[in-house]
């Protein structure tokens, strides 16, 4: 019985929000990255036909390799944001489709 109740008490006390944390934190970088990514369509110069999914999946590139550039140079909250929205508008720049013909 004693085991029992240790056994529902680790799920419920470490597991679940250890899991509940992940999730959220999945979430929260996408909904970042989905922003970051529509700054980075905004700023970054041409059309595109590129929908939805490749703009929050260029977003959460940009802000994690920004993330990772501020966190190597020690920059405060808005280099961080800075550095994720260049990186991000650099991906969208770099995935674009070129007309044939034209070199990148």
């Amino acid at each position: 019985m004693l085991l029992a109740v240790l056994i529902v008490c680790l799920v419920l006390f470490v597991l679940l929000p250890l899991v509940g944390a992940a999730f959220a934190t999945l979430v929260s970088t996408l909904l970042f990255g989905l922003l970051i990514g529509c700054l980075a369509r905004v700023i970054a110069p041409g059309r595109t036909r590129r929908g939805l999914v490749f703009t929050a999946l260029a977003g959460v590139a940009g802000a994690l390799c920004g993330s990772l550039l501020a966190e190597l140079l020690h920059t405060g909250n808005i280099g961080r944001f800075l550095l994720q929205i260049g990186a991000a508008v650099a991906v969208v720049a770099l995935l674009r489709p070129q007309p044939k013909g034209e070199l990148r």
